[in-house]
């Protein structure tokens, strides 16, 4: 269940017709991805805590709406050093889950989409699966690196790490 995340929020760049995808599919992929990445973030007991910390979407505790807002880290040589915040984050997850689960037919020739009572060719855009999920895992190696940075503050810090994809 998501405690985060809206179907509201799908606006703008992240757009999700419901005609494209059925409400109650968005929703399952929100309630699917939003706990799981959380429990990836922080590990489980910490991202559990994190969890159970939120009332009307955002966190209540100071030491979490530090990581859940904008984040800037104030080392100079770290590549990534800005996040834009949790709810981005899940966000580009959960758009590039409906991206990468959209309707389309694998054929051996290539995907195909239904086209009355035709097949035709589904355009190539895979390159925005990588885009948003690469944006998401900037935003995720940031929190985690101010976590780690900040142990005393977040001793129960056990995050998966990830790493960015290529086509490649």
């Amino acid at each position: 269940m998501s405690v985060i995340l809206t179907q509201s929020m799908f606006i703008g760049e992240y757009a999700i017709a419901a005609g494209q995808l059925g409400a109650t599919d968005l929703q399952n992929i929100i309630d699917r991805v939003e706990p799981q990445t959380i429990k990836e973030l922080f590990g489980n007991t910490m991202g559990t805590d994190f969890l159970n910390d939120i009332s009307s979407g955002v966190p209540q505790d100071p030491d979490y709406l530090t990581l859940f807002n904008a984040l800037m880290l104030e080392d100079p040589c770290t590549f990534e050093n800005y996040s834009t915040g949790i709810v981005e984050m899940l966000k580009c997850l959960v758009f590039n889950e409906w991206y990468t689960s959209r309707q389309a037919n694998p054929t051996t020739t290539g995907q195909k989409k239904l086209d009355s009572s035709n097949s035709r060719n589904y355009p190539d855009n895979s390159h925005l699966m990588f885009r948003y999920y690469n944006r998401a895992i900037g935003n995720y190696k940031v929190i985690q690196e101010y976590c780690e940075k900040n142990l005393e503050t977040y001793p129960d810090f056990d995050g998966y790490k990830k790493d960015y994809a290529s086509p490649l």
